[in-house]
This record gives C-alpha cells, sequence and structure tokens, in this order.
C-alpha cells in the first residue's frame, strides 16, 4: 500500500557566501520505499541566478531541483518541483509561485528509502560576498510503499504480482513514464495507452 505524506521544516537558515547550505528534514515514519516524491521550497535571495538547488534522500542520491543560471529575481516562494509538471523555471518568474519541473527527475528517488535525513542543498556561486539570501522552508511529499510495490515502470514485469503490468499498477500512476498524456500531436506516447 502507499501513503502520502507531508514534511516540512521552515525555520530560516542563511544561505553561506560562496558554499553549499543545507536544510535537514528529517522523515521519521512509515519505513518503507519511495515511489513518489515532489519537493516545496520557500527561499529569497540577492539573484536566483547565482543558485543552484538540489535535494538529497537519506540513500545519499541527489537531484537538481534548480542549475546555475536557470532562475532569475530573488525568490522562490510557493515553489513546488514534480516529474509531473508541465512547465519549467524558464516560462516562469520570481517568485515561481506554482509547479515546475525539476532539473533532473525526481523519479530518479524512487524506490530508495523514505525514512532518514533529506537535505536541501543550496549552493551559492558568487565569490564578491554581496549576495545574500535564507532558506526559508522546505517541505516533501512522498508517497511510500510500506510493502510489495511495483518499483520499475517500464520493464514489462508485475514486481508485486497483483496482475498489473507497469503504467497499468496503481503504483506506476503518479510517474513521469506513466503521467496523462502532456502534449497532444508531439508522436510521444506519454501515458502508455498506445
Amino acid at each position: 500500500t502507499t501513503r502520502v505524506l507531508a514534511f516540512s521544516e521552515g525555520a530560516p537558515v542563511a544561505i553561506n557566501d560562496n558554499a553549499t547550505t543545507a536544510r535537514e528534514v528529517v522523515v521519521s515514519a512509515p519505513a518503507g520505499r519511495v515511489l513518489f516524491a515532489s519537493v516545496s521550497v520557500d527561499l529569497a535571495h540577492s539573484e536566483l541566478g547565482y543558485l543552484e538547488v538540489s535535494v538529497a534522500s537519506p540513500a545519499q542520491n541527489q537531484v537538481s531541483l534548480v542549475s546555475l543560471f536557470a532562475a532569475s529575481g530573488a525568490a522562490l516562494r510557493g515553489t513546488v518541483f514534480s516529474d509531473l509538471a508541465q512547465a519549467d523555471l524558464a516560462s516562469g518568474q520570481s517568485p515561481y509561485t506554482g509547479v515546475f519541473a525539476p532539473g533532473q527527475e525526481l523519479g530518479s528517488l524512487r524506490g530508495g528509502p523514505a525514512v532518514g535525513s533529506w537535505r536541501l542543498n543550496v549552493t551559492e556561486f558568487d565569490e564578491s560576498s554581496e549576495l545574500s539570501g535564507t532558506i526559508d522552508g522546505v517541505g516533501l511529499l512522498l508517497c511510500v510503499c510500506e510493502g510489495n510495490c511495483e518499483f520499475n515502470c517500464t520493464d514489462g514485469a508485475d514486481e508485486d504480482s497483483d496482475g498489473n503490468i507497469d503504467c497499468r499498477d496503481a503504483d506506476c500512476r503518479v510517474t513521469f513514464e506513466c503521467a496523462a498524456e502532456r502534449i497532444c500531436g508531439d508522436n510521444v506516447d506519454n501515458d502508455g495507452d498506445a
């Protein structure tokens, strides 16, 4: 079975000059493996273009959310990164309120442990020490498998023995590969329904 969990840590943390600043979110239950993850970020900075933002799982798998110069302006407010998003940061503007595609797929966290220390890493690339900012909040939305689940949604196999394969399995409906058709007419079968 799956359970949706949200954990957030809201105490502001100063972003260090020309260094990486981490904000930890501890997930204590339930024990299980990640089926789906999305990350919400609230931060302020003199210039977002000088930042790289990533999330690291308890297994130390790191996924880029924002790459250097991918954003401009001074804030991410209510910014949610999800593999199911249709827009990337280039289509938005500060404070980037809404749901955006991460720089790398969060699906790479699928199958890893949910319990443990998750980190939002913000790296500032500015040697002048003129820029400043804070990480104001981090949120995780995790769908967690506590038993036998389908983790590989493109292999043609029924890993959880429920009679449903890949995108026909409820465990896979939250994955990028099995999401509903996003762009009609592009000759790509995003939802696997042929």
